[in-house]
């Protein structure tokens, strides 16, 4: 199980300083969603939705937290305007 969650910290929006880019914030809550505990295999449930501004600019965290285990993580976005 500490591997999976070491693999999904890797992976992006695992920490702020590797966000999920996004182009609309409307995206992110269904992006977040889609996530599946690393201890269970169980959907997540989204506890909160903030807006941060910190060393990595300004960043969306969504903190889950699994609905079967109680395991909690957070999930980092960014807005970037479409290319």
């Amino acid at each position: 199980m500490r591997d999976r969650k070491k693999l999904l910290d890797l992976e992006p929006g695992g920490r702020d300083s590797n966000p999920i880019l996004v182009t609309t914030a409307a995206v992110i809550e269904p992006k977040a969603h889609s996530v599946r505990c690393p201890r269970c295999d169980e959907a997540f449930a989204i506890e909160s939705h903030d807006a941060e501004v910190g060393e990595h600019g300004r960043l969306r965290r969504v903190n889950l937290e699994c609905r079967h285990c109680g395991t909690t993580r957070p999930l980092w976005f960014r807005v970037v305007a479409p290319s």
